[in-house]
């Protein structure tokens, strides 16, 4: 729990760190940009064990230009949304990962082709 939370000043800084985890809070307007590629989706219900499901398309940032922080921030925020469902804290989350359009993006054959041996 420390972790979490040195993490969390860290990243937001002792000012915003203990404020609710929301997008006004942590995001400025050009930092939400990563959220608005769309690379990682909240689905708006969960499955049927009650876990939240986060929808992953790598494809969608390829060639963008984005900050690693913000994108990590983006990902850490995407989790609170999913965690923030009830009893999704007991029954979990999960991710799905298209990779296809990030394949076809990719030039190189043995780019796609590690990434294909990634998921088996």
């Amino acid at each position: 729990m420390v972790l979490y939370w040195k993490l969390r000043v860290c990243d937001l800084g002792m000012e915003k760190a203990f404020l609710t985890y929301t997008i006004q809070n942590c995001f400025t307007k050009e930092q939400i940009q990563p959220l608005n590629f769309g690379f990682l989706r909240l689905v708006p219900v969960t499955d049927l064990y009650g876990r939240s499901i986060i929808f992953v398309e790598v494809g969608r940032i390829h060639g963008k230009a984005y900050d690693a922080n913000i994108m990590k921030r983006s990902i850490f925020y995407m989790c609170h949304a999913a965690l923030d469902r009830p009893n999704v804290e007991k029954n979990g989350v999960i991710f799905i990962f298209y990779m296809k359009t990030a394949i076809q993006k990719y030039s190189k054959p043995e780019i796609a082709y590690h990434l294909l041996n990634t998921m088996n």
